[in-house]
């Protein structure tokens, strides 16, 4: 797969119709849940639908027609993580644990209690929940519990088991399965791929190219 065509079509989520479909009505009836884990295997399409969500809620022109999300200035600020009001806590690479520390979630804690009083809406990723370290995600059940107004988390996660079993009871599990070979391969072609590599692609990825 060409660096080229895998950058074209990084983040087009393929699959997961249900899901989608049930996560836009709840962004355009403002019914979303205090928080959810999407759960599932990597690449499949997790991190990107929990952006999608934030950028459904954030930009006033996702569902205009021709609203192109990878150049629009308010949906890649979102992809990009330069959105004031979308926050992702993720394992720190630089660290020697390779975790989710607890000095993290209590910067996160902070910034939620300082924005409370601005009433702002709010989307918290936690991307790779389950590298929380035990003290990290006992930090994390308490921020979990406080009544913030406007805030709705999203976990990121390959199985909800791997979480603390009192996080796991405190959200809405959400399950994500690897799509078909067949149908990731039918939605790069209507894309304008041509089949050869468009097999190639879909034999590889489990429904998307990062996700």
């Amino acid at each position: 797969m060409s660096k080229s065509l895998k950058k074209f079509y990084m983040n087009m989520l393929i699959g997961h119709e249900h899901i989608i479909k049930y996560f836009n009505n709840l962004v355009e009836k403002d019914r979303l849940a205090h928080a959810y884990a999407f759960s599932g295997p990597e690449g499949v399409g997790k991190r990107t639908l929990v952006l999608n969500i934030a950028q459904n809620i954030f930009c006033p022109e996702t569902g205009a027609l021709n609203h192109k999300r990878d150049v629009c200035v308010i949906c890649v600020s979102i992809t990009r993580g330069d959105h004031p009001n979308v926050t992702t806590i993720k394992v720190d690479k630089e660290g020697v644990k390779k975790n989710i520390a607890i000095e993290q979630i209590r910067q996160l804690r902070k910034k939620l209690i300082l924005k409370e009083m601005t009433g702002r809406k709010r989307i918290i990723i936690i991307d790779g929940a389950e590298f929380m370290n035990t003290e990290a995600a006992n930090a994390f059940l308490k921020t979990l519990e406080e009544p913030f107004s406007d805030i709705n988390f999203f976990l990121i996660t390959n199985s909800i088991s791997s979480l603390l079993a009192t996080i796991a009871s405190r959200v809405q599990s959400v399950r994500f399965n690897v799509v078909s070979d067949g149908k990731i391969e039918k939605a790069l072609v209507a894309k304008g791929v041509e089949t050869k590599p468009a097999k190639e692609y879909a034999s590889f990825m489990p429904g998307l190219v990062n996700a």
